[in-house]
């Protein structure tokens, strides 16, 4: 359609310095004809484009021109500030505050739909300031890393991304101690040191599916079982705020749950965390893992005190 041609064109003019007629002719498989009716559609819309003749020539924007919020509605630039300045806060990043002063203007009085804060209490961003300028330099970073089974190893790595999933910060990089690609998280690194070797930066960045994949082997995602738990009407507040409603059978003195949910050591700190609000019907495995970590608790307490 003409629109998205005319839309597509517009955003090409915005990133590149220059466009050929030809090019875009090609591209969008139209006539050079049919591309300068665009320029000058585009031109009488308020865009100030120019042309250049010669071997080097062709169509391009002021330099100085901006949209002023031309592709976006004032409340979606107004979650796109409050986007920018809850990822300015934890990340200190100097981009990321770039972006945040550059839409303040499009602030708007009436309050935004959405109040988003990606923020924790507390947040150490040296780490996160420190593998973006390597990211930034291309050069390699070196420190300890602990795994999830708690094994301690030495890595060396070119860093590729910085990734924030699921209130987590992670460095995904290629390691040339394993040679191959991998995900740290960047809780469990130490002795984190960025150094003066440079790598060429042939490698891929990572995508949302090799996220994903790499997510589920780096926590050695456990099995999922259909799981029962009661609860006391006392915790009923905290059992909705983990469980949906459907997962949730209210009677008169308890709160039964029913949820598939994978076995691991998260979800026995979860129950114990009720401090006996919380009963395991079933597996059998849950129960005993349950019982067992409540018995090193008080064997813990019974030897200081003995």
């Amino acid at each position: 359609m003409k629109v998205e041609r005319l839309l597509s064109i517009l955003l090409t003019l915005l990133i590149k310095k220059k466009v050929i007629a030809k090019d875009l002719a090609e591209l969008y498989h139209v006539t050079t004809r049919t591309i300068y009716r665009d320029m000058e559609t585009l031109s009488l819309s308020g865009i100030p484009i120019y042309t250049e003749r010669g071997q080097s020539g062709g169509f391009f924007i002021d330099q100085d021109f901006t949209l002023d919020g031309f592709l976006l509605t004032a409340q979606e630039r107004q979650t796109l500030l409050n986007l920018s300045q809850n990822l300015a806060e934890i990340t200190n990043l100097a981009e990321i505050e770039s972006i945040s002063k550059k839409l303040e203007p499009f602030k708007t009085a009436k309050s935004d739909t959405f109040l988003i804060d990606f923020s924790q209490w507390e947040i150490n961003s040296e780490p996160i300031e420190l593998i973006d300028a390597a990211i930034q330099e291309s050069k390699k970073v070196s420190f300890s890393y602990t795994s999830y089974l708690g094994e301690a190893s030495q890595r060396l790595v070119c860093p590729l991304n910085l990734v924030y999933k699921a209130n987590h910060w992670y460095l995904y990089g290629f390691c040339q101690i394993r040679e191959a690609y991998r995900l740290f998280r960047i809780s469990r690194i130490r002795d984190l040191q960025q150094l003066t070797t440079t790598f060429v930066n042939h490698y891929q960045t990572i995508c949302h599916e090799d996220l994903n994949s790499l997510l589920t082997n780096l926590e050695l995602a456990p099995e999922i079982q259909l799981i029962e738990l009661h609860f006391t009407k006392q915790v009923k507040a905290k059992v909705l705020d983990l469980f949906s409603e459907d997962e949730i059978k209210e009677q008169a003195d308890q709160l039964i749950v029913r949820k598939k949910m994978p076995i691991n050591d998260w979800l026995v700190s979860l129950i114990l965390g009720f401090q006996g609000a919380a009963t395991v019907i079933f597996p059998a495995s849950l129960k005993n893992d349950v019982k067992l970590a409540a018995e090193k608790i008080v064997a813990q307490y019974d030897n200081q005190l003995s």
